[in-house]
């Protein structure tokens, strides 16, 4: 075997890297080499061996009860586990939380305001044209959005978005269970978040969004005079 190893690289191409090569990217192909063959398959079980042998001894940063509950929510099929859109932190949502946002979706989509990406943001740029001289850009934001829209407004810009009321009461209570429930953890204390929507759960999204949706409406039709184009992702807002 050692003499076939010490061949020169034009006899012994599959294991031959020029310089420029990248090692990363490099896979040998099988049955060209048998002694390269064997090699892969003895680390392959010699890497297999020595993680089998090492998990026993393994040692935990959580305690055992720590651990059984993870176990359990991860088995629970009735809860969403995910992280946090913002922050080193984990959510855990239950149904309602995982089927509001599907519900909100398309009264939050439907606002002429609304820039779904920055290719809708440019095109419907684009669709503007002949501005006056006198023409001044302008871009908002609103700061802190999340975690301070009160559960009084955010609900009634629900009631005042959907119409039918049927719909607005269910959409409404599911929403406001949502809003009462989102507990977190901090500085080994769990908490109850009394104001605003918790930044990781999938509602949040879409009640921001009909939530700003109503307050700008409400603006501009009080507004003596009104922009020649308003645009808005989320908070991010856009107008000439």
């Amino acid at each position: 075997m050692e003499d076939n190893l010490d061949l020169p690289c034009e006899k012994a191409p599959s294991v031959c890297l020029s310089p420029e090569s990248s090692v990363d990217k490099f896979t040998a192909p099988k049955g060209r080499n048998k002694e390269l063959d064997l090699y892969i398959k003895c680390f392959h079980h010699w890497a297999r061996t020595e993680i089998i042998n090492k998990e026993p001894h393994l040692t935990y940063n959580l305690t055992k009860k720590v651990r059984d509950a993870i176990h359990s929510l991860r088995s629970n099929p009735n809860i969403v586990i995910k992280e946090a859109d913002k922050g080193n932190a984990v959510v855990i949502m239950d149904e309602v939380q995982r089927l509001t946002p599907n519900v909100l979706k398309p009264h939050a989509t439907n606002e002429p305001s609304y820039a779904r990406d920055t290719t809708a943001f440019l095109r419907k740029l684009q669709s503007t044209q002949n501005l006056p001289n006198y023409t001044i850009l302008a871009t908002m934001d609103v700061e802190a959005l999340y975690i301070n829209i009160p559960h009084v407004d955010g609900l009634q810009a629900i009631k005042n978005t959907i119409q039918n009321k049927e719909e607005s009461n269910i959409i409404t209570t599911l929403c406001d269970f949502v809003l009462t429930h989102n507990c977190f953890f901090f500085d080994n204390k769990n908490y109850l978040q009394i104001n605003g929507t918790a930044m990781g759960t999938r509602m949040a999204p879409q009640y921001v969004k009909i939530f700003m949706a109503d307050l700008e409406q409400r603006f501009l039709n009080h507004c003596t005079q009104k922009p020649l184009l308003y645009l808005r992702y989320i908070e991010d807002i856009f107008l000439i």
